[in-house]
């Protein structure tokens, strides 16, 4: 649950699975008044039963997991638009807030 870059995010992908453990990459979106209040939006991507696994613990801390790839450095993006992208496509009718 880091903001990494995706080239790490597959490195350490590779590593885990060198170890026999599957890795789940998870970046949170929200402030910190968001994180204390357990609504985060979470960006998750790796093998979905891995992702399975630890949605109790993802669910505890935010209010809406996107599952967003089955690559780790999926859930990487440095793109707000990507992102806005992936939500609309989840959700149709949702559009983003205009300044």
């Amino acid at each position: 649950m880091a903001t990494i870059s995706a080239a790490l995010a597959a490195e350490l992908a590779d590593l885990h699975a060198q170890h026999g453990v599957t890795y789940v990459a998870a970046p949170v979106l929200g402030r910190p008044d968001v994180a204390a209040a357990g609504k985060l939006n979470i960006l998750a991507a790796g093998a979905g039963e891995a992702i399975d696994r630890v949605q109790p613990v993802l669910d505890a801390l935010g209010q809406k997991t996107w599952r967003v790839g089955s690559e780790p450095q999926h859930a990487n993006c440095s793109s707000s638009r990507r992102i806005s992208c992936w939500l609309r496509r989840s959700n149709p009718s949702a559009r983003p807030r205009r300044s």
